[in-house]
């Protein structure tokens, strides 16, 4: 995979390597998020990730909303950039190869 230059045949591998027992663990990741929120209702919460929220530091899905909000604003400039280069990259690599 980290050798392999055709995107095609990348992304068949990474799927097929991410499908792996995918019948059986959609059953139980099925079972486990219903557990999760039962949980969650009986504890008096409105999901499993506002249980959650609340155990760790940010208390509340707002304070996580407004934090992603502030972050997205100080990266976005930065990521513009990063892509571009990437893409810069790929397109050389994509010539070099094919």
């Amino acid at each position: 995979m980290q050798k392999c230059v055709i995107p095609d045949t990348r992304r068949k591998m990474e799927f097929s390597f991410n499908s792996r027992c995918l019948k059986e663990n959609s059953e139980i990741l099925e079972k486990l998020v219903n557990l999760r929120e039962q949980c969650a209702k009986v504890l008096g919460y409105p999901n499993h990730a506002a249980f959650i929220q609340e155990i760790l530091m940010a208390k509340n899905p707002l304070a996580v909303e407004s934090f992603f909000k502030n972050l997205l604003e100080k990266v976005t400039p930065r990521w513009v950039e990063e892509k571009e280069e990437m893409l810069q990259i790929k397109k050389k690599e994509v010539k070099i190869y094919l």
